[in-house]
């Protein structure tokens, strides 16, 4: 199960570094975003799902501003 969230990681980086020819760092930095978002929301008492969809969300949140920047 790891694995496949390894590998999404991977994918994002290859694209970005070798198609793209653009050193982008987003998803390293987005991963461990979307994990403390769910964690802290989980910890807190909402529904796993919903705190799940709330990380998914802050990682596109952490790309959407990444490509701000950078374009």
């Amino acid at each position: 199960m790891q694995g496949l969230a390894y590998a999404a990681l991977a994918w994002g980086v290859y694209l970005s570094s070798r198609i793209l020819r653009f050193a982008d760092l987003t998803p390293d930095g987005s991963f461990p975003l979307g994990a403390a978002v769910a964690a802290s929301l989980i910890v807190s008492g909402l529904d796993p799902l919903m705190a799940t969809i709330a990380a998914v969300l802050a990682g596109m949140v952490a790309g959407y501003v990444t490509g701000l920047l950078h374009t």
